[in-house]
């Protein structure tokens, strides 16, 4: 299911008549978290940019007791601060009990989303990181607060 929804949005954002990218992905592993942390859990993050905002979908695997999920400006291996919540949409953390797979969160970003870095920034501002390669997702567990899986949103 994955697959074929990034499929999708992979044709839409190729047929944009500027040639601008208008779909991302990032793919969430213990091997990106910044310290490393000991996880086989996986997921994926889809995002794609609409007339009203960007859209995304956030698929989780084999993940346990997770209680969060941001998009973070930040390098790769630094960890920055939160710039939006995924899930929940909104603080405070909602712990999901137990083992989970499947989709965790959806739903639309616009700039009244941001906060930390992003505050009172326009759209552009987190494009903006996404494109230099400093915005990444990551999902916060209870046995890892800081987070257990990350991915550079590309």
């Amino acid at each position: 299911m994955v697959t074929a929804l990034f499929t999708t949005l992979m044709a839409v954002s190729m047929g944009t008549s500027m040639g601008q990218q208008t779909a991302w992905v990032a793919n969430l592993s213990a091997v990106e978290t910044v310290p490393r942390v000991n996880s086989q859990a996986t997921g994926t993050a889809i995002f794609q940019m609409t007339p009203t905002g960007l859209a995304y979908w956030v698929y989780l695997d084999g993940i346990t007791n997770v209680i969060m999920g941001h998009i973070h400006i930040g390098a790769p291996g630094v960890a920055g601060p939160v710039a939006v919540w995924l899930y929940p949409a909104a603080p405070p953390p909602v712990a999901i009990p137990g083992s989970f797979s499947g989709l965790v969160a959806s739903g639309m970003i616009t700039a009244a989303n941001f906060g930390g870095p992003l505050a009172n920034q326009p759209m552009s501002a987190l494009m903006n990181a996404i494109a230099a390669g400093n915005a990444y997702a990551n999902f916060h567990t209870q046995a890892n607060p800081g987070g257990e899986i990350r991915g550079l949103i590309r």
